[in-house]
């Protein structure tokens, strides 16, 4: 299968935005040339971390770890370089804080046999599920405004398209 094919289009996550127009008026915005390739560049990077959209692990709470700092690292990096009042610095401030927000809770021990989880281990998974939905949204925000295409995997934490009763 071509990359191609099972990327999300940027043109497609219009409808998947809320809130960029009220009472008849709207906001239209032109992404600098820059910050576009700043934000592709931290795209495809994500494209590439697994954590944020593959099914939950519960062996490598470590190695999630690890790659959320290491996530954080390129967002602070990015920030340094996008202009100080872009969608982008906005976008990349808060998904740093969801990294920063999903360090403060404990990790557990996935190592114990048996099927039963602790409050901690659901609390952890928890945590994790919301750093997925925090990223989910601002990438959708990120790929329609300096429109970039998403791959497949990591279109999988963007929001749901809205229903016809939506």
């Amino acid at each position: 299968m071509n990359w191609k094919q099972s990327a999300i289009k940027w043109q497609s996550l219009a409808n998947r935005i809320t809130g960029i127009s009220a009472f008849g008026f709207g906001m239209s915005w032109k992404a600098p040339g820059s910050d576009r390739e700043i934000v592709r560049k931290v795209i495809t990077y994500l494209e590439d971390r697994r954590v944020l959209f593959q099914d939950y692990n519960l062996g490598i709470a470590l190695q999630v770890s690890g790659s959320l700092a290491d996530v954080r690292k390129e967002l602070t990096s990015a920030l340094v370089e996008v202009a100080e009042g872009s969608p982008a610095a906005g976008a990349f401030r808060i998904m740093r804080a969801a990294c920063r927000d999903f360090k403060s809770v404990p990790e557990p021990d996935f190592s114990r046999p048996g099927a039963n989880r602790s409050e901690l281990e659901d609390a952890y998974i928890a945590a994790l599920a919301k750093l997925r939905t925090t990223f989910g949204q601002q990438l959708t925000v990120l790929a329609y405004l300096y429109q970039i295409d998403i791959e497949k995997g990591l279109a999988s934490i963007l929001p749901p398209e809205p229903k016809n009763s939506d």
